[in-house]
């Protein structure tokens, strides 16, 4: 038997144009750190348990289109 905990995450995006095709952007990823949780039980009775963390990335920048 394999069970996945259910989980979510909540991204943050802004972007500001300043010139015509120049903008600024900030970008956050995974705000509340939320973990990805997975247990499986094998037929022998022996228990697993998988942790994927992949904490919060911050992202700041500049974008130029032309």
């Amino acid at each position: 038997m394999r069970a996945i905990k259910p989980s979510s995450t909540v991204d943050v995006a802004v972007h500001q144009r300043v010139y015509k095709n120049v903008a600024l952007f900030f970008e956050a990823e995974n705000v509340t750190d939320e973990k990805r949780i997975e247990r499986e039980k094998a037929a022998d009775g022996t228990t697993s348990r998988k942790v994927e963390e992949a904490g919060r990335t911050f992202l700041l920048g500049l974008e130029w289109r032309f």
